[in-house]
């Protein structure tokens, strides 16, 4: 009961737009009442109807592919800029919107930048970050002891009191407050994988960002979630586990704070964790992302295209269960532990190998400048006791004289 989205949803589905096929056999005078009827209706049919057929070949976005035409007054006004980092989405079709992004990354990315946090234990905040127990986290589950409980899950009410997080009052008006869109139920198996996926890439930024504020969301939150998630910033979509693990690691290492590759797989990991408390935690999750960018002058527009969606998705069991998030933590993870620097496209690994060359050389001048300086020591060292023997020997010669 405490999902109260799913009790308030609407319980009938919108009747979708349909054209009906006059009988073939009517009479002149039934043609010429069908001719009055047709002009009568194409002189009254709403615009939200011109809209769609105007935009039924338009690149579509957002939940499902449910929007379209969302940006086209705000790039005339040019605030999509300030919103997402697609360039015109109204007018870019899915199938560019990939290249488009890799492209931009690779532009944007900063080697010197990369190089700087290798190095970062010593940094304040990556401490904090790295050290915090969020939300999600138990002192006395492990991740194996939760797979564990997951995977051996009954009916009984004692042992799912330990595995389910409960909703607070507030999180459960929250949930009440929103305005749900009408989601079809019968979603197919390819476009599930699309969403489950998609929803990873959202957990992931809304993570690092709670890591690295230590769980106290700040001014800049919004534009850390919006630009770590492909699916907020691009309005891209994923089809395997793979590429969702690897673009997130990569803009993390190419535009926040904290740009380091163990820090993002340690996001990773959480996420995981938080896959693995089930629906409600994710639910929590989301709704602490949709009060950030509720909040934003320039990024509101991801509660309408995503989360208020995502949020009916979750609340609704018949498509999401607590064991398919269970299988889709099980998926990222298994990504995570195989990804590589290689595999990111950067040349982490060429980069890297000049830091430590240039470490080597620094080694090495300082070596020979220690040696030379030891030489010089000695030089003058012998310097100096030959002429002390010279003064000696001049001494003795001058009183035998």
């Amino acid at each position: 009961l405490d999902l109260v989205g799913h009790l308030m949803r609407p319980k009938k589905k919108a009747t979708p737009l349909r054209a009906e096929i006059l009988s073939e056999e009517r009479t002149d005078e039934s043609e010429e009442e069908d001719d009055e009827i047709i002009q009568r209706k194409s002189l009254s049919v709403p615009s939200s109807s011109l809209s769609d057929i105007f935009h039924i070949h338009k690149p579509r976005y957002g939940f499902m592919n449910s929007f379209v035409g969302v940006f086209s007054d705000l790039v005339r006004d040019g605030l999509a800029v300030e919103m997402i980092q697609l360039p015109n989405p109204d007018e870019t079709p899915q199938s560019e919107r990939r290249s488009m992004r890799i492209a931009a990354e690779q532009e944007k990315f900063d080697p010197d930048r990369f190089l700087g946090d290798i190095d970062i234990e010593d940094d304040y905040i990556y401490q904090i970050a790295t050290s915090m127990q969020p939300h999600w986290s138990s002192s006395s589950d492990s991740i194996d002891a939760l797979t564990e409980k997951m995977s051996l899950m009954t009916t009984k009410k004692e042992e799912e009191k330990k595995i389910i997080v409960r909703l607070s009052t507030s999180e459960q008006a929250a949930l009440a407050s929103i305005a749900y869109p009408i989601l079809d139920t019968s979603i197919e198996d390819a476009q599930k994988q699309h969403l489950l996926l998609g929803l990873s890439d959202i957990l992931f930024a809304y993570t690092y960002d709670h890591l690295l504020t230590d769980g106290e969301a700040t001014t800049e939150s919004s534009w850390t979630i919006c630009t770590l998630s492909c699916t907020l910033s691009w309005l891209d979509e994923f089809t395997t586990a793979e590429d969702v693990v690897r673009s997130s690691i990569r803009r993390s290492l190419i535009y926040p704070y904290i740009r380091n590759y163990e820090f993002a797989v340690h996001c990773w990991e959480q996420v995981r964790n938080i896959l693995f408390r089930g629906r409600r935690c994710v639910i929590r999750c989301l709704l602490q992302v949709r009060q950030i960018l509720e909040k934003s002058e320039v990024h509101y527009l991801g509660n309408k295209l995503y989360l208020d969606p995502y949020l009916a998705f979750l609340q609704n069991n018949r498509l999401i269960s607590d064991d398919g998030l269970l299988d889709l933590g099980k998926m990222v993870s298994e990504e995570v532990s195989c990804c590589t620097k290689e595999a990111l496209q950067l040349n982490l690994v060429e980069i890297e190998q000049l830091l430590y060359e240039d470490d080597d050389v620094s080694d090495d001048e300082i070596s020979r400048q220690d040696c030379q300086s030891s030489d010089d020591d000695d030089d003058e060292e012998d310097r100096n006791s030959f002429e002390e023997h010279n003064a000696s020997h001049e001494k003795k010669t001058l009183e035998i004289l």
